[in-house]
């Protein structure tokens, strides 16, 4: 799997968010340790939400976190451009 154009977001925890249309699936990457989640189910009016809200962290608490179900994902160590969920 690769993952989706990553946006910057003017955030204080998240540093950039995705969304794969065809998958229905969002993808958000911390600042904190890197690291890369992604959300289930997540409709495109969704994410143009987390796009457009005021603040990226609370549109995500309010849409997203612990209401979609999640996973980790990870670079493989290839340098391939390849990421695997766990």
């Amino acid at each position: 799997m690769t993952l989706p154009n990553m946006v910057p977001v003017d955030s204080s925890k998240i540093k950039e968010i995705g969304y794969d249309a065809k998958e229905e699936a969002l993808f958000v990457r911390f600042k904190n340790d890197n690291s890369v989640w992604r959300y289930w189910k997540v409709i495109l009016s969704e994410f143009d939400d987390l796009l457009k809200a005021e603040s990226i962290g609370v549109a995500h608490a309010k849409l997203v976190k612990n209401i979609k179900k999640t996973n980790r994902v990870y670079e493989v160590e290839d340098n391939s451009g390849e990421w695997i969920m766990k």
